[in-house]
């Protein structure tokens, strides 16, 4: 029986998607797998109005009119997306691996959290649009800067939502990172905006994703 079971936690080891997101069992041989990757749902920085479309679905054999007519609501708007990464908790769910095996893990899931989007409705909508700015902490706490938009960012007149919320997701940054004396080494790739002090500039997604891959240290 410990046989079966150090064999099924050998193979759990080898499954990264396992390992970054766990698995829950009851008992027996199906041994429960703490995730080590937390993601949270994507909110809005500002409050968002949809507007309503219409759509028709034409049946090729009816002679009059169509086969079905509808509406569709749709918005957009900027986007903060969160996620966090226990290190040693993926270290532990992959068999006690190297820190360099997982930080290279880390480094694949922040390329995905900045371009991977969406995939319904694209064919009416075309909404590939990767990330305007990505910001990565190896931090001694997980902290969502998401408070950052408990207030709904307003507008600038004649402007948009993106800097205004750059710039206050940057200023609760700041303001979180002093207030609780976080330790963290921290680094963001803008394809627009200047990082606050003690944030490490990067030109290029892939220069941050080599800064994850030296834990911070590049």
């Amino acid at each position: 029986m410990k046989e079966s079971k150090a064999a099924l936690l050998a193979a759990i080891g080898s499954a990264k998607d396992v390992a970054l997101s766990g698995r829950m069992a009851t008992s027996g041989l199906m041994t429960t797998v703490d995730g080590a990757l937390a993601v949270a749902h994507v909110i809005t920085t500002h409050a968002v109005d949809a507007d309503i479309d219409w759509f028709t679905a034409v049946d090729d054999l009816q002679e009059i009119g169509s086969g079905h007519l509808d509406t569709q609501e749709f918005s957009s708007g900027v986007f903060y997306r969160y996620a966090s990464l226990n290190i040693s908790q993926l270290q532990g769910n992959l068999g006690n691996a190297s820190r360099e095996k997982v930080l290279e893990i880390a480094a694949h899931v922040l390329h995905l959290i900045a371009t991977v989007v969406p995939s319904a409705k694209q064919q009416s909508f075309a909404a590939y649009n990767p990330a305007d700015l990505a910001m990565v902490s190896f931090s001694d706490i997980p902290v969502s800067l998401a408070n950052a938009f408990e207030e709904p960012v307003k507008s600038l007149p004649g402007g948009g939502f993106l800097k205004p919320s750059v710039d206050a997701m940057h200023e609760y940054w700041r303001n979180v990172h002093s207030g609780y004396g976080i330790d963290e080494q921290c680094a963001e790739f803008s394809i627009n905006y200047t990082p606050p002090d003690g944030v490490s500039g990067q030109k290029t997604l892939e220069n941050l994703k080599t800064w994850v891959r030296t834990g911070g240290k590049g």
